[in-house]
């Protein structure tokens, strides 16, 4: 073999060994910005963004009120504290005789009987009437009069409770409260002997509620209606309502040492909210109302892990193409809440997919 040829040969060996090696190489490598992409990554979306101030706040029992005795006796029972009363039971007995619960918001305050003048009582009393079952349908009309239907049905109740049937019902006879009471505390003892407007028990609604001090620069964050969250100690969340904020401001006075001069501090109001949904936690338990101080509802958004810092103030995302391959683009941001933020610029739209940091 000639020179010449033995060099060609060599040569076309070297040149198909060299192109086999860059086919390989070519199949095993990856653009280093797909492999980049290959990452932790999420999609811009669109949701509810709010951002929220935290307030500390005490679980407690809404409308807690004293009952007074209207009469001067002896009492005979009383219900344990924790006990719910229900319309139209015993909530206690002087000198034998039941007290009766009656749902209303107007307190007794003169004897029920036949003949007396008109009054939101009457109206009361009738509406318990009916709804305890002691008129016949349509027998008794719910209004301000005292009829021969009211004092038949009055008849009625005397008797359930084995008192006698007068159809009158004296002054003190019955308590009208709002709903179903829970008894948050008791003032006397059976024996004890009690004299007209002292107080017997202290009862509440059954309706759960959070009280809470707000500093009067925060007053706006929770107006009344306004809804809010309140967290739980076992971090369940509970919605709310804002039933009340308190018209005169407390200022909180701190002594410096021993000296009698006093430091206003930051003035309050106090709140209520009231609860929705099943609450087994025990009144005085610490919780946390959650109210939102801005709220952008249906705006694009993306995990604050997937924001890259540029130069400045600026903020970046990278995305990802269709083919794997990133790019960085520019995006403004808005507002942050709930490990998420707000963005848009060139490009961002739902459904796009941005790199976000490892976790």
């Amino acid at each position: 073999m000639s020179r010449h040829r033995a060099l060609a040969i060599a040569g076309a060996a070297v040149a198909v060994i060299a192109a086999v090696a860059a086919v390989l190489l070519a199949t095993h490598r990856k653009p280093a910005a797909a492999a980049h992409a290959a990452g932790p990554s999420a999609l811009v979306t669109r949701r509810d963004l709010a951002d929220t101030q935290d307030f500390d706040a005490t679980l407690a029992f809404a409308d807690e009120r004293p009952v007074v005795a209207a009469l001067t006796r002896t009492v005979t029972a009383v219900p344990a504290a924790g006990r719910t009363v229900q319309p139209g039971t015993a909530l206690y007995r002087l000198d034998g005789a039941p007290v009766i619960l009656l749902d209303g918001s107007t307190p007794a305050w003169r004897p029920l009987e036949e003949g007396m003048t008109r009054g939101a009582d009457v109206r009361e009393l009738e509406r318990n009437l009916i709804r305890l079952g002691l008129a016949p349908k349509g027998a008794l009309v719910v209004d301000d009069r005292f009829t021969a239907a009211t004092r038949a049905a009055v008849e009625a109740l005397q008797r359930r409770f084995g008192l006698p049937a007068t159809g009158t019902l004296a002054l003190g006879d019955v308590v009208f409260l709002p709903g179903p009471r829970r008894v948050t505390g008791v003032a006397v003892h059976a024996g004890d002997a009690v004299a007209a407007g002292a107080a017997v028990l202290t009862t509440s609604s059954t309706a759960r509620i959070a009280k809470l001090s707000v500093d009067t620069t925060q007053r706006s964050l929770l107006l009344p209606g306004h809804r809010v969250d309140v967290v739980l100690p076992d971090s369940r969340i509970v919605r709310g309502r804002v039933a009340s904020v308190g018209s005169t401001a407390a200022p909180d006075q701190q002594q410096a040492g021993g000296s009698q001069t006093q430091t206003p501090a930051p003035s309050t109001v106090d709140a209520t909210v009231s609860l929705v949904g099943r609450i087994d936690e025990p009144d005085g338990t610490p919780v946390t109302v959650r109210a939102a101080v801005d709220v952008r509802r249906g705006v694009l958004s993306v995990p604050v892990t997937a924001l890259l810092a540029t130069s400045g103030d600026r903020r970046s995302l990278e995305i990802v193409r269709p083919d794997g391959t990133t790019t960085v683009v520019p995006v403004r941001t808005g507002l942050y809440a709930g490990g998420y933020v707000e963005v848009s610029g060139p490009g961002i739209r739902a459904g796009v997919r941005v790199v976000v940091a490892p976790s």
